[in-house]
This record gives structure tokens, C-alpha cells and sequence, in this order.
């Protein structure tokens, strides 16, 4: 049975749950004890920050221990880092490569990328940017991250 491994499992039960009913053994991973999508999975561990030094040996470690054959991140988290490190973990890491994500990791330069090939996108404007005749509703983000 093909075992996947889920990164920063937080509460996404629903995928972890999902890759089980198809038939993989779900392992999940997250830095808290308490993430529901740890109990949801048929394996799971705890792995330092995904900032920490040692999170990707943590993570080979892992692939090596349960015979792990794909490594799926739920949360953005640690995308960069797994991208970068994909020759390292021994399993495939289901992420385009590090210049996609950081292109999608600034909601600007993505916005731009679009623009740039027609492909239809919500207007979006740096501060600085703002025409004075914007209409409503508005939609405000940060440039970057998911909040």
C-alpha cells in the first residue's frame, strides 16, 4: 500500500480521510499534538517548525522509517522549503518547482502574471496604486501569506 505524508496535517481532515479511502496509508505530520488531521490518519508524528533547521531531516527521516512514496503539503507553510529540498526527502513532493511558488506566494507579481498572459484575474492594486474612483465591494489581503 502506497504511503502518503501529509506536512503541516493541521485540521484537514477531509484530505488526509480522503487519500485513506483510496487507498493509501495516510501518514500525517504536524508540530502540534493537538491538529485533528493527526488522529484522522492511519500514521502520524510530530516534526519541528517548518522554520526549523532540522524539519526536512525530520521529514527524510520519516520517508525512510514508513516507505513513504509521496509527500503532500496542506498548508503553504512550507512549500519553498520542500521544493528546494525535493532531491533530499526521497519521495515525490506533489509542488511545482520554487519559482512558482514564489510567483503564487506574492499575490502582486501572481496578479501580474496573469494579467500579462490573459488569463482572467480579480484587479489588484499595490497600495500605493489605489485609483480614486474605486467601486465596491472591495476585497483587502496582505501582499503575501494567507491571511
Amino acid at each position: 500500500m502506497t504511503v502518503v505524508l501529509f506536512t503541516c496535517a493541521g485540521q484537514r481532515v477531509d484530505i488526509v480521510t480522503a487519500f485513506s479511502r483510496a487507498g493509501a496509508t495516510a501518514l500525517a505530520v504536524d508540530i502540534d499534538e493537538l491538529a485533528p488531521a493527526l488522529y484522522a490518519a492511519d500514521r502520524r508524528a510530530l516534526v519541528p517548525r517548518v522554520d526549523d533547521p532540522g524539519y526536512v531531516e525530520a521529514l527524510r527521516e520519516l520517508v525512510q522509517l514508513h516507505d513513504v512514496r509521496l509527500i503532500v503539503p496542506l498548508a503553504d507553510l512550507d512549500h519553498l522549503i520542500l521544493a528546494k529540498a525535493r532531491d533530499r526527502l526521497g519521495a515525490v513532493v506533489l509542488l511545482p518547482g520554487p519559482e512558482a511558488i514564489r510567483l503564487c506566494a506574492d499575490k502582486y507579481l501572481a496578479y501580474c502574471f496573469f494579467e500579462e498572459r490573459g488569463i482572467p484575474t480579480p484587479r489588484t492594486w499595490l497600495p500605493a496604486e489605489l485609483p480614486a474612483d474605486l467601486g465596491y465591494p472591495l476585497l483587502v489581503k496582505a501582499r503575501r501569506g494567507f491571511g
